[in-house]
């Protein structure tokens, strides 16, 4: 809207390209955040935008805006493992009290120019009105079809749809995009760390009782399935000791070196080493995962490097 109102100003064209880089930084910072691997997620990068090129297009998405000047400094960024930024308080209220005012600056504009007596306005409002008093189609998913060479396409199958039963949307594809992240979390708890699910799409079914039935159709290479060779925890900042020790913190993880690779399992670590660290006074504590995978081995060693933050007596 920006953009729109003042495209004859540069300023609106920046901000435009500075919010599609930090919502570039957020996606990256949340996928590594989930303990997939920074070199095959700067490969799979570079492999979508030598993608993008080669068609002719450009995508144009919040978060997947490739190829892009910003690509090389994003890959940069995580490879380098620079920490998240945090934003302070007080520029966090500096920037919500300037939204404020801007706010209501323009809604004093737009009230010295309104026409209350329209009789035009009066009847799109009452139009919107019984549009809005209808009720959307719901999107349901009611059957679930995976293509491809996977061990246990019945299991995954219905675990998905037994979790899935009473979920709706208003918008069939992302439902489509929300149960392939859950099929993939399926895949990685038995160790598929590097699955795949390409292309999620659905075909619509019945209309019952005002929801739409879905067949949710995924394409999945499930990949080679992978153990866990070692846990090492570090000080981000390396001449440093650790408030808690290194024992404390990997039997915050229960999993044993050999154990298949569990995503979930490895989740759940980080949030009691989150809840451990806490306790000591340290809620700021962070602790970025970063995963080392020998493909030859099938084994996958796993750092964690801890940037324990303040300490709140």
């Amino acid at each position: 809207m920006n953009r729109a109102v003042f495209w004859f100003h540069p300023a609106a064209w920046w901000l435009e390209r500075h919010l599609s880089a930090l919502a570039e930084e957020a996606c990256d910072n949340v996928v590594l955040a989930r303990g997939y691997d920074r070199r095959a997620y700067s490969e799979y990068l570079i492999d979508m935008a030598r993608s993008v090129e080669s068609s002719g297009a450009r995508l144009s998405i919040a978060g997947m805006a490739m190829p892009g000047s910003s690509l090389e400094r994003r890959i940069r960024r995580m490879l380098e493992g620079a920490p998240v930024p945090r934003i302070s308080r007080a520029r966090m209220r500096c920037a919500c009290v300037a939204c404020a005012l801007l706010s209501t600056g323009v809604a004093a504009g737009t009230l010295d120019h309104a026409q209350p007596n329209s009789l035009a306005g009066n009847a799109m409002i009452q139009s919107e009105s019984r549009s809005a008093a209808r009720p959307a189609t719901k999107f349901v998913v009611d059957d679930l079809k995976i293509e491809g060479d996977v061990h246990d396409r019945d299991g995954v199958k219905e675990r998905v749809l037994k979790e899935w039963e009473s979920r709706e949307n208003d918008n069939g594809q992302e439902l489509a995009d929300e149960a392939a992240e859950r099929i993939r979390a399926d895949f990685q708890e038995p160790g598929y760390f590097q699955v795949v699910v390409h292309a999620p799409s659905f075909q619509p079914l019945d209309v019952s009782d005002g929801k739409q039935s879905i067949l949710f159709i995924a394409s999945v290479v499930e990949g080679d399935q992978f153990r866990l060779r070692s846990i090492s925890i570090q000080n981000v900042k390396p001449d440093r000791a650790l408030r808690l020790s290194t024992v404390t913190l990997r039997e915050q993880f229960h999993l044993r070196d050999g154990d298949v690779f569990n995503m979930t399992e490895i989740r759940a670590g980080l949030d009691r080493l989150r809840q451990k660290y806490a306790k000591q006074g340290c809620a700021d504590a962070t602790a970025m995962p970063d995963t080392k995978i020998d493909s030859t081995s099938k084994r996958i060693d796993l750092t964690l490097r801890i940037t324990e933050g303040p300490h709140t007596p």
